[in-house]
Parts: structure tokens; sequence; C-alpha cells
């Protein structure tokens, strides 16, 4: 066996507590994406546009984070073609501090802002894994969402979401696999033994031209856990023969009133 392609790329984790401005967030995820080895590339000075690294077959996603208030972080995400997948936000209360936790590496990032006075909020993206296809069969593998729109609503952010180009044009919807049948059952993500089970993040896309969505591939070091696990908590998961990663469950990706599943990002 081997580990699985679209967990043999690279990861980073970094946290701060006691945050009280967006700048802060932003400083450190420009920091981090340039830290990863390979790194981000950043055009123009501090605050620029943060490209992913390229990977052997061309493709890659970049980022821009824009400081709308002390408490309010915007991002635009695009893919390869400079076309925008999506403007999202972030709002953060100025009430208290916030603990930031940024996950970056090679083809995915996700900043996660837990708040004590407020729900926990969330900016991520990422490239797919077309595995075992070649990492070119199409070229809609970009992904990403936040929190909120661009005038601050919050919408459309449980796990089931990500803006995606369908056929020709970004949207949202319900692209993330489902695992269960109720918000108080495990379903899919436990055998009947009571054992865990753990999912890659898939995601289906309308192909170019229309029709039925299919599979699109798999999130870069994310993993679909069951609702059970709590938010914030780090788990084990096997990997290869001998090998496991930890992976910590992200608190901004909300449920869903139907949901029996949470994602974990890769940790060490």
């Amino acid at each position: 066996m081997a580990v699985p392609a679209f967990l043999n790329s690279s990861y980073r984790y970094f946290a701060r507590v006691g945050v009280s401005d967006v700048q802060t967030i932003w400083d450190d995820f420009e920091a981090e994406c340039l830290a990863n080895s390979p790194p981000w590339t950043r055009t123009g000075g501090a605050g620029g546009l943060l490209t992913s690294p390229v990977d052997a077959d061309g493709r890659f996603l970049d980022v821009q984070l824009s400081w709308v208030s002390a408490q309010k972080l915007q991002m635009v995400l695009r893919d390869q073609n400079a076309v925008t997948i999506c403007t999202r936000r972030i709002n953060c209360p100025s009430t208290n501090t916030w603990t930031v936790r940024i996950y970056t590496g090679q083809y995915h990032f996700y900043i996660d802002v837990e708040m004590i006075s407020a729900v926990a909020e969330t900016l991520h993206g990422g490239i797919l894994d077309l595995s075992p296809e070649s990492q070119i069969a199409h070229t809609q593998y970009v992904y990403g969402n936040g929190h909120r729109t661009s005038g601050d609503v919050a919408s459309n952010n449980n796990q089931l979401y990500s803006w995606m180009v369908d056929n020709i044009t970004a949207a949202t919807t319900t692209r993330n696999v489902g695992w269960g049948g109720g918000s108080t059952v495990v379903s899919g993500l436990q055998t009947l033994a009571g054992y865990r089970v753990h999912r890659p993040r898939e995601h289906y896309v309308t192909p170019l031209g229309g029709g039925s969505p299919r599979f699109a591939g798999r999130a870069y070091q994310v993993m679909t856990v069951p609702k059970t696990l709590t938010f914030g908590s780090v788990v084990t998961i096997p990997i290869d023969i001998g090998a496991t990663g930890q992976f910590r469950v992200i608190s901004g990706i909300a449920d869903q009133s139907y949901g029996d599943r949470r994602y974990a990002v890769r940790v060490a």
C-alpha cells in the first residue's frame, strides 16, 4: 500500500490566542503560506496576492485577503483561469478576543476562528486530487467557501456547500457528500460495532457542457469525521500500513440540520 495521493501533500498548522484585529489573522496567514515547503508566491508587498505552488500538471489557485474592518476579513478565491470562485467574509466580535487556527499546505488552506460570544467562522479553499484519474482529467478542481457573503450575511456555510465552477459559472450548492440520515445518527461514519469511519472530503460538480453533477475529486489533507467528535478535537487516523496522521476538527464550518459529519484538517 501507499499513502493516498490526497494525503500525500504538504501541510502546516499554526494557532494564536488572544487575537482582536483581523489584521493579525491576515499577517499570520501570509507568513504561514510563505513558510510552506514548497512555498506559496506573493505578488506585490505585504498583503499581496498569494498563489499556491503549481503542481506537476500546472494546477494552482490564488487568494487575496483584505481588511474590511478590525472585525471583518474578506477573501477572494480564484482558479487557474483567474475566474473568481467566491468572495466571502468572516465577522469577529469586538466583545472578546479570538483563537485563530490556520491550516495550510501546497494544495489547501483553512482559517478557523473560534470566538467565545459567537459561532466560529471559517474561510477556506483548495484544489482537488483527481486520483485515480489523471490530475488533468478536468479543470474544475478549485473549491472554497466562507461563513458570510461580501454583505456580511451568513449563508450556505454548512458541511455540504462549496463554491466551484459549475459548467462555466462559479456557484455554490450541496456538492460535498453526506453520510447520514439524520441529526442524531452517525450512519455511514460508524460501523455496526461502533467504530468510527473516516472518509475523504469529496466534491461533486456539474461538468463543462452541463448535465448531472459528477465526482470531481477529494480535498487534500481533509477528512470527513463523525459528528460525535467535538469541534477542536484531534483524531488520529491511519493513512497507510503502520502510518497515521493527526487531524483537528474544524469549528467554523457549521453543522446542518440533518448532518452527521464534520471536517478535520491535518495537523501532524
